[in-house]
């Protein structure tokens, strides 16, 4: 609903006056675009409380700009101002995925786990009464519990959904099980988020004593060997040739992520005093 108010700046009254709304727009639906003004005297400004009243769709974007026209029309006069108002909409996204498997946080082939779904609200409007359901068709990945719901969750901020999954015994390491959740909210908000739930950790251990386990390159002054006497766990390690000043060496492994991730590892370092 839409307030206005109307000052006569003119020397005379505007008899009869209409006011009236209008716009065209996909994501509104004019309802009331009518007031009766009636007589506006030279000075005096009108307020007409809930004059026009409209509805937005669920579906507008955030930050949306709606333009509109108010016209006044008298019996001799007519004035026109052009306005932009501006609609808000919740935006969902998944910014964390937590695995609570009271153990290494990893979804493992053949477990069982809660997963905690941190979902942010980019958006500019507030979103109340939520309820989310979690689905996949990944044949490694079966939902257990798919439901969960928030009371409410304001712009710009974020809370956490739970679920619970299980993972195929044959699902292979490193395996990215694509998933998303349905979001609904009050007033009729939709929106579906994805995911990707990583399943264990791809690792270079060299424990086949060679460098076969990636497809490793390098590069350098001096080359990386297998060193079978200092290790993390294990048998075997790589090692770098020796260098000395200005030189390098340098083993490389191209490797594309499904998915936003980091990469660990563990290091020895041996080097002259500087």
């Amino acid at each position: 609903q839409l307030d206005v108010t109307v000052t006569n700046l003119t020397p005379s009254s505007v008899t009869n006056a209409q006011l009236k709304l209008r716009g065209e727009n996909p994501f509104i639906t004019l309802s009331d675009t009518l007031e009766t003004a009636g007589t506006i005297e030279p000075g005096q400004a009108v307020t007409f409380s809930q004059a026009f009243s409209f509805d937005v769709s669920p579906d507008v974007p955030d930050a949306y700009l709606m333009p509109f026209t108010i016209i006044l029309d008298g019996d001799r006069q007519s004035w026109s101002r052009d306005i932009t108002l501006q609609a808000f909409s919740p935006v969902m996204e998944t910014s964390r995925i937590i695995v609570d498997d009271h153990g290494n946080r990893l979804l493992d082939p053949g477990e069982t786990s809660d997963i905690k779904v941190l979902l942010r609200n980019k958006g500019g409007a507030l979103a109340t009464g939520l309820t989310a359901d979690l689905f996949t068709s990944d044949p490694y990945l079966t939902v257990n519990d798919a439901f969960s719901s928030l009371d409410s969750l304001k712009a710009g901020g974020s809370d956490t959904l739970y679920f619970n999954v299980s993972v195929s015994g044959s699902a292979p390491m490193g395996y990215a099980a694509p998933a998303a959740a349905f979001i609904q909210a009050d007033k009729g908000y939709e929106s579906t988020v994805s995911m990707v739930l990583m399943i264990g950790l791809i690792t270079e251990d060299f424990e086949t004593g060679d460098f076969s386990g990636f497809d490793w390159t390098f590069s350098g002054n001096a080359p990386w060997t297998i060193d079978f006497t200092t290790a993390w766990e294990g048998n075997y390690s790589a090692r770098s040739g020796s260098i000395g000043d200005s030189k390098y060496t340098a083993m490389i492994l191209d490797y594309v992520s499904a998915h936003d991730d980091s990469i660990s590892f563990y290091r020895k370092v041996s080097s002259e005093t500087d």
